[in-house]
């Protein structure tokens, strides 16, 4: 119980904060909260994620609380050069695999997580046209990663084939799919 006062104190700390500093410049706050609850002799209750997301006019900051503590999961800002290419600066996201599942509660039983995934520091470039998606990443230590989709939606079916490499040799074919 303790522990849980605690984190919610300083989760509740770094809303106020974060809002009392960027007043004006937070545009949206998005949050995931997760609680797993277990019944037995004893009701017990734990917080496998907790996530806050605040974003900016071409800026994201992306944090977890994790045992007490706050943890940067991205710290990234996008330029756009035109309507179909942009720049990102920072700390962000591997273009490997479709999939994106940081942010939200992967300890969940009931959510899966398809993949690990990589937060590196770095520049990355990406561009969209005619369904066709190119993302690309150069980081620390000559790292780079590059993803190529196509994405096309028939019946109210939207379905998403993409190619990903980065430069330790891996090679990821996937698909998504959704629909209503």
């Amino acid at each position: 119980m303790k522990n849980r006062m605690k984190n919610l104190t300083i989760a509740a700390i770094l809303v106020a904060g974060i809002f009392g500093i960027t007043e004006a410049q937070v545009t949206e706050v998005n949050g995931e909260f997760s609680s797993d609850i277990t019944f037995g002799e004893t009701t017990s209750f734990s917080n496998p994620y907790t996530g806050l997301v605040l974003l900016g006019d071409g800026w994201e900051l992306s944090t977890n609380l994790s045992d007490g503590n706050v943890n940067v999961e991205e710290a990234k800002y996008s330029w756009s050069l035109t309507e179909a290419i942009t720049l990102t600066f920072g700390s962000q996201a591997e273009p490997y695999g479709l999939a994106w599942g940081l942010h939200r509660p992967s300890n969940n039983q009931f959510v899966s997580a398809p993949r690990a995934h990589s937060v590196s520091e770095g520049v990355g470039v990406s561009t969209s046209a005619l369904g066709v998606g190119v993302n690309a990443f150069y980081g620390n230590d000559t790292y780079w990663a590059a993803r190529l989709s196509y994405g096309v939606s028939l019946f109210g079916i939207n379905s998403t084939l993409g190619l990903s490499v980065n430069s330790n040799d891996a090679q990821l074919l996937d698909v998504s799919k959704s629909g209503a």
